[in-house]
């Protein structure tokens, strides 16, 4: 009798570890394949990603998310010519209706010297589809221009210090040159408090001593 519970126990003891292995075993493989649903989802979102933000120029691939018809649903995409130092609102003359979600730009290419550069219009609509647009920019030599002024960074930071004397304005502790942008030698004027930056301005100035505000956003002389 004492041997047969021994048995049953032992037996008991052996089915419970077939029965914790096997539980092992199927939650293992269920790890593999929820792990293997998700990368597939990430590889579809990534893919969506690019065929949405890829440009449409030479790739034919792209063609179930591009809509030329777009384009019959702006109004305003035109070359345009403008002239040095104008500050242009490349979207003031754009106009759609509801069927276009938004219209955007790039003028990253259109650069403040006389000659004709591409601008691209990216056209978005409500369905998802897209389409790009390029016009011609053409840039004029601005004849009221005043001679060069400004030839290097030191010279843009001194004439950015004697603008504030000149105006009576606050002069910080430190004006830097730190890069160049589209309106010229962008300088930065800050003090040190309390080991903090405190910046009292951004400045942009071109070669021919045009100020621009990079925090209002305009010229300032």
């Amino acid at each position: 009798m004492k041997r047969k519970k021994i048995m049953l126990v032992f037996s008991i003891v052996i089915l419970l570890i077939v029965l914790l292995v096997l539980g092992r075993w199927y939650q293992e493989k269920r790890e593999v394949y929820e792990t293997q649903q998700k990368a597939e989802n990430i590889s579809g979102t990534t893919e969506t990603i690019d065929v949405e933000t890829r440009r449409t120029s030479g790739n034919s691939s792209f063609n179930k998310n591009v809509n030329k018809d777009l384009k019959k649903h702006v109004q305003g995409m035109k070359d345009r010519i403008v002239k040095q130092d104008q500050v242009v609102n490349w979207l003031a003359h754009i106009s759609y209706d509801e069927t276009i979600k938004t219209v955007i730009y790039d003028a990253t290419d259109v650069e403040n010297e006389p000659g004709v550069y591409p601008l691209v219009y990216t056209i978005l609509g409500v369905d998802g589809t897209i389409w790009e647009e390029e016009i011609q920019v053409t840039v004029k030599k601005n004849r009221t221009r005043s001679s060069h002024l400004i030839a290097n960074e030191q010279e843009a930071c001194t004439y950015i210090e004697n603008y504030l004397k000149k105006e009576n304005k606050y002069i910080p502790s430190n004006i830097e040159f730190d890069h160049m942008d589209e309106y010229g030698y962008v300088i930065h004027g800050y003090d040190i408090v309390d080991f903090h930056t405190a910046t009292s301005f951004w400045y942009s100035v071109s070669s021919y001593g045009k100020i621009y505000d990079t925090l209002i956003g305009e010229y300032i002389n």
